[in-house]
């Protein structure tokens, strides 16, 4: 059956790819009988696609991390044959994780962690909310004697907006046991921040009496990252 990637805002350079080409060498293991489990030995698993149904971007940032070290494949796609969260933007979401080669996890992370989008015609800035979360290990589950429902630690990145936080919230039965996207309240610091950049003040961060890396993730279930936040403006 061929899978079909996503082709949505922030995801470029995206066609049909066919078979064990969309997930490489971690789809191999997969076919050979691996869990999600035994692909963490080798790999760190996330999902990003939040960051771009819900904070606007137009760039696909795993590529443009990839470009900017130069780095060979060490990105893989796994399209699943079931859901391991629930985005309420189409199945194709819910059903795709991505693995990266460990060694390049914290270069990773730090990339997509640190971004920040504001759209001035629009009012929105959005930043970067890193959780780690469980979820069911959908191909363990499908093993023969397997008496508990066995889980792995994924890593998310989900938005913290000025209008909004949308994270990831504990399973339910009615999200079919995955952990779904949740709407939260804007948190003061976010809004004190973006109301000093639309503002287009000399210094927003000492205007908002704020740091740069100053990302407090109070009530969320995982600490944000305390990196850089790189502002890419759009102006109307």
């Amino acid at each position: 059956m061929p899978v079909v990637i996503p082709r949505n805002e922030g995801i470029s350079g995206v066609r049909r790819l066919e078979g064990d080409e969309a997930g490489g060498a971690p789809f191999q293991k997969l076919k050979q009988g691996a869990t999600l489990a035994d692909l963490q030995k080798e790999y760190v698993l996330f999902n990003y696609a939040p960051i771009f149904l819900y904070a606007g971007l137009s760039i696909n940032p795993v590529q443009e991390w990839i470009n900017k070290h130069n780095h060979k494949q060490v990105v893989f796609i796994l399209a699943l044959d079931k859901p391991v969260l629930h985005m309420g933007a189409g199945a194709i979401w819910d059903r795709t994780l991505w693995a990266v080669e460990k060694e390049y996890w914290p270069s990773l992370r730090s990339h997509l962690g640190s971004m920040a989008t504001i759209d001035r015609s629009k009012g929105k800035l959005c930043r970067i909310i890193v959780q780690t979360i469980p979820v069911l290990d959908v191909i363990a589950a499908e093993k023969p004697l397997v008496l508990e429902s066995p889980y792995v630690m994924i890593s998310t990145f989900t938005v913290d907006s000025n209008l909004g936080c949308i994270v990831f919230a504990p399973s339910t039965k009615l999200t079919g046991n995955c952990p779904y996207l949740k709407f939260h309240a804007p948190r003061e610091e976010t809004v004190r921040l973006a109301n000093g950049l639309l503002l287009e003040v000399d210094k927003p961060y000492e205007a908002c009496q704020l740091k740069p890396w100053e990302h407090s993730n109070e009530g969320f279930s995982s600490p944000a990252q305390r990196v850089r936040s790189i502002i890419t403006s759009t102006k109307p």
